[in-house]
């Protein structure tokens, strides 16, 4: 049996231990606050992500609407390579500005847009993507009708997969006979899609569609009754696919130029590809490049 002082003793050793764990699971606490509030680390999480490399991309012929999705599964293929992010942007002159002061990335855009940046000497052309082997397009607008005329689309609306300002520059080049006046008053239904598209013709939902000639010809092994119904009121010329560009002289960017290049050479880079509407890259001909420097543009 324990004596009055032994008992005195035990339950003042255990006090002392109470009170010592709780101090030390404090002082744990506290430390650990310390280590994630701080703004120093802040500053050091920032730092990391400054240190990764990134694919850029702006493309109005394409209407991403989901461009965090499109980001995750980017970034999750790019983390195999090294340090390298993609990063979509919806803005054009936010992706520009990057353009402008960012090193040792690659920078994904229309054809189209780099003709508005093309007289800048401090970016390089150097991939162009292709779909089923081929680095060019046409637009064709498609109606269901064999008597609808453009003319009878004024008030109209046309759906399409790109963005208003390049939809619109597309009618201006197939009508250069028509007024200005009448392509303004054009209405757009902006779909994900060529497919879209042209299927939101089978619904009235749209009038007219813009779709690429590829497209075209896709609708008429899933949808031959509809494909067959539509006829082409009008037709661009030949428009090279997105180009991908770097700043003169930036070594840093080949390494994520040799990412692109291999991306069709795995089914996971393939499915990422399939996510731009593009089926694989490759370095800019001399042909492709001079059609790229005088394809022209309307701003």
């Amino acid at each position: 049996m324990l004596t009055f002082c032994e008992i005195l003793i035990t339950e003042y050793n255990l006090h002392m231990t109470f009170f010592l764990s709780r101090f030390l699971s404090l002082s744990v606490s506290l430390v650990v606050a310390c280590v994630y509030t701080t703004p120093i680390s802040k500053a050091d999480e920032q730092s990391n992500l400054l240190s990764y490399r990134k694919i850029y991309f702006h493309n109005p012929e394409s209407n991403i609407n989901n461009f965090r999705s499109l980001k995750i599964s980017f970034d999750t293929y790019l983390s195999v390579f090294g340090k390298f992010q993609f990063q979509p942007f919806e803005n054009k002159e936010t992706f520009e500005k990057m353009l402008e002061n960012t090193q040792g990335s690659v920078f994904l855009l229309s054809s189209w847009h780099y003709q508005f940046l093309r007289k800048n000497k401090q970016i390089k052309p150097i991939l162009i993507a292709e779909f089923n082997g081929k680095s060019v397009q046409k637009k064709v607008l498609l109606v269901k009708s064999t008597q609808l005329r453009f003319s009878d689309l004024k008030g109209k609306m046309i759906a399409t997969a790109g963005n208003e300002q390049y939809s619109r520059n597309l009618l201006y080049e197939m009508f250069p006979l028509q007024s200005k006046e009448s392509i303004e008053l054009i209405k757009f239904l902006v779909v994900p899609t060529d497919m879209n598209a042209l299927i939101s013709l089978n619904y009235g939902m749209a009038a007219a569609a813009l779709s690429s000639e590829i497209s075209l010809n896709q609708l008429k092994i899933v949808n031959p009754k509809l494909a067959i119904q539509l006829n082409a009121i009008g037709k661009s010329k030949e428009k090279l696919r997105t180009v991908a560009v770097i700043k003169q002289g930036d070594k840093k960017a080949q390494e994520l130029v040799d990412v692109l290049l291999q991306m069709n050479k795995t089914e996971d880079g393939k499915k990422r590809l399939r996510l731009l509407g593009l089926d694989g890259w490759h370095y800019l001909t001399p042909p492709e490049l001079k059609q790229l420097q005088f394809q022209g543009g309307v701003e």
